[in-house]
């Protein structure tokens, strides 16, 4: 008796389990996902350094985007270190999505953490972006990405 009542115990959880998973969602048929899942994919944007920039040696990567704004091909906003916006696209702090910098610079990023790009890998910076030194021949990735 007790196998009997341990085994419909199991059956009605997962049963309930189930039911539960099938009601999830009604937000109007939007796309659904997998558990720690966002539907948003990642947005990059790629930064590659060069010597033709004026002033390149010094620069940090805030200086270096200053000067892609200058130039018109990067728009940019931020606040007290933080990077809030790119090219019209802003942090989302209700849906956690947020403005991550990458690099392949191993002098300041840490293997921890990292995104595969277009095959290549990418880690993260040690550093925000006022203080990260740009390299000419680095690459940079702002990438937009949901937590």
């Amino acid at each position: 008796m007790k196998r009997l009542t341990g085994f419909l115990s199991v059956w009605f959880a997962v049963v309930l389990a189930l039911f539960a998973v099938a009601c999830r969602g009604g937000d109007g048929g939007s796309s659904s996902s997998a558990v720690g899942e966002k539907a948003t994919p990642m947005q990059v944007v790629k930064i590659v350094a060069s010597q033709e920039k004026a002033g390149v040696a010094g620069l940090t990567l805030k200086g270096y985007m200053d000067v892609l704004v200058a130039e018109g091909t990067l728009v940019y906003t931020e606040q007290s270190g933080m990077i809030c916006s790119v090219n019209g696209v802003e942090n989302d702090s209700v849906n956690s999505f947020y403005w991550m910098i990458y690099c392949n610079d191993a002098d300041y990023t840490t293997t921890a953490y990292y995104v595969e790009y277009q095959g290549v890998r990418y880690d993260s910076a040690l550093v925000g972006f006022s203080e990260l030194p740009v390299k000419a021949g680095c690459t940079y990735l702002l990438a937009y990405q949901g937590f």
